[in-house]
């Protein structure tokens, strides 16, 4: 978790949200002035636990609410909190308050539920206004809307079947551009495929390689060539040990028990 998500999370603080909530309520309600007002004194103090001086938070806030409360009264107020079943969901707490779905919009009250609408039905409510306001920022900003993009699309009309031909050469038709750009010529005059002359071979700044190396000479690993193939030392040795021979010169052939052999192989 990053410092930013630490520090929302410290400040938020749910039983101060909802004392406030409902010091909001007792107001619009007017619940100072029934004989049910110690319903909202008593949810307050459901919310007040860490409180150091119970009594005289309770107090205060009765009179935010709109009543002053006597000693006597803050003390029964909190005895009769202390002995009642606690109702902290936000539903329960919304039906032992008597909050409504119009009251919640109107006083902007988020942690309390309403008696009227359930909890499923707020949240498609909420993904709805949130999809309307996003709608009208869109709208705002000058951007069409999802349905009308989409009727007015191309690939809805399909205009390449009205003209008989495929979506990607229709696409590139538009374009302006071919299907197989041409082959820029090379800068010497040539192209780019095979020409009926074959390239000269070259190595640095010597003649043209020779087609045939001259006959005997080595490739620095013990072979030589012979008849115009080359052959390895470690083929001259395995021929050596085959016909039993070794050979100081160079041969075209050699006839080995009778039968005609070049170099070891049979011809």
């Amino acid at each position: 978790m990053t410092a930013r998500a630490r520090s929302k999370n410290a400040r938020f603080d749910l039983a101060a949200i909802r004392r406030r909530e409902i010091e909001r309520h007792a107001r619009h309600v007017g619940a100072a002035d029934t004989e049910d007002f110690w319903r909202w004194l008593v949810a307050w103090s459901w919310h007040n636990a860490a409180s150091r001086d119970p009594a005289g938070a309770l107090q205060l806030a009765a009179e935010r609410m709109g009543r002053a409360l006597t000693h006597a009264e803050t003390i029964t107020a909190l005895e009769q909190a202390d002995d009642m079943r606690q109702h902290r969901s936000a539903d329960k707490l919304a039906r032992f308050l008597g909050v409504t779905f119009p009251q919640r919009n109107a006083l902007g009250i988020s942690t309390i539920g309403s008696v009227d609408v359930n909890r499923r039905a707020r949240a498609l409510l909420r993904k709805r206004r949130r999809r309307l306001r996003e709608e009208r920022r869109r709208r705002s900003r000058g951007a069409r809307p999802r349905a009308e993009y989409e009727a007015n699309s191309l690939s809805r009309g399909k205009p390449w079947e009205a003209e008989g031909m495929s979506r990607r050469s229709w696409y590139r038709k538009r374009r302006g551009t071919s299907a197989r750009p041409p082959i820029p010529p090379l800068k010497s005059g040539g192209t780019r495929g095979t020409s009926a002359r074959p390239a000269t071979l070259s190595s640095g700044g010597h003649g043209p390689v020779p087609t045939e190396r001259k006959q005997g000479a080595s490739r620095g690993d013990g072979g030589r060539w012979e008849g115009g193939v080359y052959l390895t030392g470690r083929w001259i040795a395995a021929r050596d040990k085959a016909c039993g021979c070794r050979h100081s010169r160079l041969l075209s052939r050699d006839l080995c028990q009778g039968e005609a052999i070049f170099c070891g192989l049979r011809l």
